[in-house]
């Protein structure tokens, strides 16, 4: 045998293991390929049942139905409504249990508010007007459990620069 020979064979050899180790490695990304589009396929599908869920639970019809059951609400009124200057406000209910408290009444504001809910006269809602003389008159001393505001979360804004990053 002549040398030029054993080195085509062995060129040859060479290269059939390389094309079958390029063709190896290529099926094994094409069933990696499949399984990550079956896994998209399958996200897409969850995605499209929680749309339709959403759909179903946020009806309208569905919404009203519910709330008739269970939360016994009722139309809003005209007489319902009061003048903003009537309302108290957290801020001035807050000075003005500091002012007419005495040291012990700081420590418990639950008890605090609860005897002022107790006390609270009842009111004929039927006539409007008595109701703005009553709410401006009785209600507006009385202390009442508004919620404290919570304070946003601080953002701290980060720079970024791209044209790094894509590089």
């Amino acid at each position: 045998m002549r040398l030029s020979s054993v080195l085509a064979f062995a060129l040859m050899i060479v290269l059939g293991c390389g094309v079958y180790n390029v063709a190896n490695r290529y099926e094994k990304t094409e069933k990696k390929l499949r399984a990550v589009q079956n896994k998209i396929e399958g996200e897409e599908e969850a995605l499209r049942v929680l749309q339709a869920e959403w759909t179903f639970l946020t009806s309208p019809d569905r919404l009203e139905r519910i709330s008739a059951e269970y939360l016994n609400l009722q139309a809003v009124d005209g007489r319902q409504y009061v003048a903003l200057n009537t309302i108290p406000m957290r801020a001035d209910l807050d000075a003005q249990l500091l002012e007419n408290a005495a040291p012990d009444d700081i420590a418990e504001p639950e008890a605090q508010i609860a005897s002022a809910e107790m006390s609270k006269p009842k009111v004929d809602t039927d006539n409007g007007e008595a109701f703005q003389k009553v709410l401006a008159k009785e209600l507006a001393p009385i202390a009442t459990a508004l919620p404290r505001p919570v304070p946003l979360p601080r953002f701290k804004a980060i720079s970024v620069n791209l044209s790094e990053s894509a590089e």
